[in-house]
């Protein structure tokens, strides 16, 4: 069996990192992998495992060139001999889309967010079978777009958690690198550096504790600028530490002592569930599959979305509680093992791809 998956780019990000177990996992399996998209850090690696890279700018938005990508991945999907297009996003789902059509191959989509629902996100429940993420954004989906119960398959994403149990030594190292006391309380948090992530509302809520703690931000994007500007606005930048996009991300959350997940709305929430793999004690907006599936004080914190003193409450209820601090690490360290295994995400999402191109492929 051979799968082109197809996404913008593979750099970082929470789509990539589940892309990226899906590659291997399938390659350990005996499948093959073609993937598409606008090159990426993680390609070269990749590439080293043995998947099949092939360029194409999947990530533009251009109308006027959508009709020449879509007969470029047309040729990818011949040359290739591609069994099966399974796309992550919207715009390389769109171009996916027509070319897996013309050339009679089964499209299927992954969902991992409550995306907008405008003609351009439609897409995404076009596919064959329309895998969630979570039962929100089924719901979400199946709602919005009336997409008959059928299609849906819900797979969680899943991650390793020995990736992100480190020596205590690599996260000192980061705090010497970055300029951080040894003794300092660290709140952070990792992901792009949009609106939805929720950045402003973690800052703010920082700007409103009286203990002395830092701020570590892992992640870059378009609001990096305003984001920077707020810091200032609220006399905290000397505190907040904007440490950019980073590879290493397990090292940064050796840095940390608690983990901020301060999004408005979240697919599943890939980035926090790493949080409790490495140990962290983590703090949840009410939004999304993960938010959905813990016991409140028992494996995070729960509290509502853009609320900012309600998150500066929760935050000093942890720096002041130790014992709740261990309790929320050891009970987000076992939700990860019990419920988000990599080997089932990856087997359950084979198991589609063969019930497709078994019986209910084509588009």
């Amino acid at each position: 069996m051979k799968i082109l998956l197809t996404l913008p780019r593979m750099d970082s990000g929470g789509v990539e990192t589940h892309i990226d177990y899906l590659a291997r996992g399938f390659l350990k399996e005996g499948l093959q992998v073609v993937l598409v998209c606008k090159e990426g850090r993680k390609v070269k690696d990749l590439k080293k495992a043995g998947v099949i890279f092939r360029a194409l700018d999947v990530a533009s938005q251009s109308i006027l060139t959508l009709p020449h990508r879509i007969k470029k991945m047309e040729k990818i999907i011949e040359e290739e001999k591609v069994d099966l297009v399974h796309a992550h996003s919207r715009v390389p789902a769109w171009i996916g889309y027509y070319a897996a059509r013309r050339k009679g191959v089964p499209f299927i989509t992954t969902a991992h967010g409550q995306y907008s629902l405008h003609l351009g996100s439609k897409v995404m429940a076009l596919g064959t079978r329309v895998i969630a993420v979570s039962d929100t954004v089924a719901g979400y989906l199946q709602k919005g777009w009336n997409i008959p119960g059928e299609k849906f398959q819900i797979i969680p994403e899943g991650i390793d958690p020995a990736q992100f149990i480190l020596p205590s030594a690599e996260g000192e190292k980061v705090r010497q690198e970055l300029g951080i006391g040894k003794d300092d309380m660290v709140i952070g948090t990792v992901g792009r550096m949009t609106s939805v992530k929720g950045h402003r509302y973690l800052i703010e809520a920082f700007s409103l504790l009286e203990e002395d703690c830092k701020l570590l931000l892992v992640g870059d994007g378009r609001k990096r600028a305003e984001l920077g500007k707020l810091a200032i606005k609220l006399d905290i930048r000397d505190r907040v530490i904007f440490a950019g996009d980073r590879e290493d991300v397990p090292r940064f959350l050796g840095a940390m002592d608690i983990y901020v997940q301060s999004s408005l709305a979240e697919g599943l929430g890939l980035a926090a569930l790493e949080a409790m793999a490495a140990g962290l004690p983590v703090i949840l907006t009410r939004c999304g599959g993960l938010a959905d599936q813990v016991r409140a004080e028992q494996e995070a914190l729960l509290v509502p979305p853009g609320e900012s003193c309600a998150m500066a409450k929760a935050i000093k209820n942890l720096i002041m509680n130790e014992e709740l601090r261990r309790k929320l690490s050891s009970g987000g360290r076992e939700l990860v093992r019990a419920r988000f295994s990599p080997e089932v995400m990856i087997n359950e999402t084979i198991k589609v791809y063969r019930e497709v191109l078994q019986g209910k492929g084509g588009i």
